[in-house]
């Protein structure tokens, strides 16, 4: 949802853009300034243009965050320190508070994913 979003914020940009060169082309056409091979050379540019500026807008829409708590989300690391209620968990290169989903034992060593962030505690279950 979020790639159509964002093409259809765009949209109106584009046709606008479209509008005034295609305006320009075809007086510049008109008036013998340029031929039809060149006019459908710029036309063909313009339009890959586009194409790759919408690919490079739909990429970054459809990207994981890569700030916040959003970006711990799904993240793996693996338990320093014991999870009775709380322990330390290693994620992204730093230590964090962590508790289990369910309040369960977690051992030392034990791999486990991010599934949700309450404040500055990790919300994690074993991960396989």
């Amino acid at each position: 949802m979020k790639l159509v979003e964002a093409l259809i914020a765009l949209i109106d940009e584009i046709i606008v853009i479209t509008v005034i060169i295609l305006i320009a082309l075809g007086i510049l056409f008109i008036y013998n300034l340029i031929d039809i091979l060149t006019l459908i050379a710029i036309v063909g540019v313009y339009v890959l243009i586009v194409f790759i500026i919408g690919f490079k807008i739909a990429k970054s829409q459809l990207e994981k965050p890569k700030v916040g708590h959003e970006s711990l989300i799904g993240a793996k690391g693996y338990v320093v320190e014991d999870i009775r209620g709380e322990g330390l968990v290693f994620v992204q290169g730093e230590l964090w508070k962590a508790r289990s989903v369910n309040g369960s034992f977690i051992p030392r060593g034990t791999n486990i994913v991010v599934v949700d962030v309450s404040g500055l505690v990790l919300i994690v279950k074993k991960y396989r």
